[in-house]
């Protein structure tokens, strides 16, 4: 079922051979330089002849192996998850404290493996994608026995919230670049799994289950457009599919918009400025840095929850937007962490900056990857619970 570890980077072992020479691991290179392009360029920005020229081969050399892009994504993707399934399955004597702190040092080691999971895996056909998310929920029920094992008092339901939650702080440290976190992630996963479930600090933060509809023509395009973006990858989506998932013909849309890429960066805008909005609700009505960061936690868990298509394309939809546009999108999000990790630091002064960071990240993914796995988000009490996970990362007792 696993790819091997040995199909994992690791440049020691896998250094690209001369033009001409046929290597015995030859399937592991080709992996290997999959994971980087994948998690670097992006599925639908990696074709096979650059993955070819990566590993000095012709491309019908990759075809020996796979048969095409889509099976070298899945082969890719398994390889960042074997390494993770491998060392719980070898794990089952290894006290729980123990094997998390492992986990931690995994993840550091293999930062590639989160984007492919939480990020790229969804622009996949979707039987495809359900093979992908077969091999991560078999990760998550593996390590989800391990915590009821030595947490006999959790119910089922919440040992797999505290799963995918640790899941979500592993995959975290493919989205940044700060250094170090294989010094921050293990006592990370350490809160995780201990997490209580009791009444937490802030206030209920419950989804909603239904909602209405948008009148106005506008609004339900660019509604339809980041559901769109968000579940299918914006290179996946046409201007036909927002149209007819908006109620209207696809050329209609042009009366609102001038093409794809101008709804993409309204999308972006709308989810930009409404992150910016309740972070600036927040610390109006707060009475010190510690009620602001358990009001913008409270806020935070309410729009993943209820919108978490807004968050998940401001989070991933970058790469096809021009430079400034880009740059513009990614300063904004840097700035608006910084708002968080400042503080975060006010309350625990014992932290610096790069902890501090790679702490809020963790807890910002927990909350963002759970609102987007679909059997977290639909149960009763996901809110209030995937809160009290994110304020034992932020805030331990």
């Amino acid at each position: 079922m696993w790819a091997t570890v040995r199909e994992t980077l690791m440049p020691a072992e896998l250094s690209v051979p001369a033009r001409g020479t046929r290597p015995r691991n030859r399937r592991a290179l080709i992996t290997a330089a999959a994971v980087e392009l994948f998690a670097r360029v992006g599925f639908s920005g990696v074709a096979m002849s650059d993955i070819a020229r990566s590993v000095n081969v012709a491309p019908s050399a990759l075809y020996r192996h796979f048969p095409g892009k889509t099976e070298l994504f899945v082969a890719a993707a398994r390889a960042t998850l074997s390494p993770f399934a491998e060392h719980l399955a070898a794990a089952s004597d290894t006290p729980l404290d123990r094997l998390v702190v492992e986990l931690g040092a995994l993840a550091a080691t293999h930062r590639t493996a989160g984007v492919l999971w939480q990020r790229e895996a969804r622009l996949l056909p979707a039987e495809v994608r359900r093979e992908v998310r077969a091999d991560l929920r078999a990760v998550a029920r593996l390590l989800a026995e391990r915590i009821r094992r030595e947490r006999p008092g959790l119910d089922a339901e919440r040992a797999d919230l505290l799963a995918w939650s640790a899941l979500a702080a592993m995959a975290s440290a493919s989205f940044h670049r700060l250094k170090g976190p294989e010094t921050v992630l293990p006592a990370v996963l350490l809160r995780i799994v201990h997490t209580g479930f009791g009444e937490p600090a802030g206030a209920a933060v419950e989804p909603v289950a239904t909602g209405v509809a948008p009148h106005s023509r506008r609004e339900r395009i660019l509604r339809a457009a980041s559901v769109l973006f968000a579940d299918r990858g914006y290179p996946a989506v046409t201007i036909d599919d927002v149209g007819e998932a908006a109620g209207i013909s696809g050329p209609s849309v042009y009366h609102h918009f001038a093409g794809k890429q101008e709804l993409l960066l309204a999308a972006l805008d709308r989810g930009d400025e409404w992150l910016w909005m309740e972070l600036g609700t927040a610390l109006a009505a707060a009475r010190d840095e510690s009620d602001a960061l358990h009001r913008l936690l409270d806020s935070y868990v309410r729009l993943a929850s209820r919108r978490s298509e807004m968050v998940a394309v401001v989070l991933g939809e970058l790469r096809d937007l021009p430079a400034a546009e880009v740059h513009r999108a990614r300063q904004s999000q840097h700035d608006y962490v910084t708002e968080w990790t400042e503080l975060l630091r006010a309350v625990r002064p014992e932290l610096d900056a790069v902890a501090a960071r790679t702490e809020v990240q963790a807890a910002l993914m927990v909350v963002t990857a759970g609102a987007q796995t679909p059997h977290l988000v639909r149960r009763p009490g996901f809110g209030r619970e995937v809160r009290a996970v994110a304020e034992a990362v932020l805030l331990p007792s």
